[in-house]
């Protein structure tokens, strides 16, 4: 038996510029899961990497950040190079749960002088965990 990538969607929200949920978005971020996923075991808790791409298979030829931990992978559709991804992982974080300890510092913390963060046109989040497979 061996292990294999189970996920599910925390939070996706509808594309504005689109009207619709971001398949390449989706695709992509399952894609880094399955490679954080198969790093596993040379990756600690704290790892994390993050990044921009432009979404050739999106009909809006959009930028999207990215950060991926052992667990999670966070998607923000139509940003700019220029945008906080911490910020908007926190963001995303406070949407997922509103009352955590997460948020409650978030809003502590004073206001940043610069540039606002800007939501993005689409948000996904998704959430991975190994499996062992089943023999057939």
């Amino acid at each position: 038996m061996g292990k294999t990538v189970s996920h599910h969607i925390s939070l996706c929200t509808k594309c504005q510029r689109t009207k619709g949920v971001c398949e390449a978005g989706y695709e992509l971020a399952r894609t880094v899961a399955e490679a954080v996923f198969q790093a596993g075991p040379m990756l600690d808790d704290t790892f994390e990497i993050s990044g921009y791409s432009d979404l050739s298979g999106c009909p809006e030829k959009c930028l999207v950040g990215w950060c991926a931990t052992p667990g999670t992978v966070y998607l923000f559709g139509d940003v700019t190079a220029k945008q906080d991804l911490d910020a908007l992982v926190l963001l995303a974080q406070s949407i997922i749960t509103p009352d955590s300890d997460q948020t409650a510092r978030m809003h502590a913390q004073p206001a940043r002088i610069g540039e606002p963060v800007r939501v993005p046109a689409a948000i996904m989040v998704v959430e991975f965990e190994s499996q062992e497979r089943v023999a057939a």
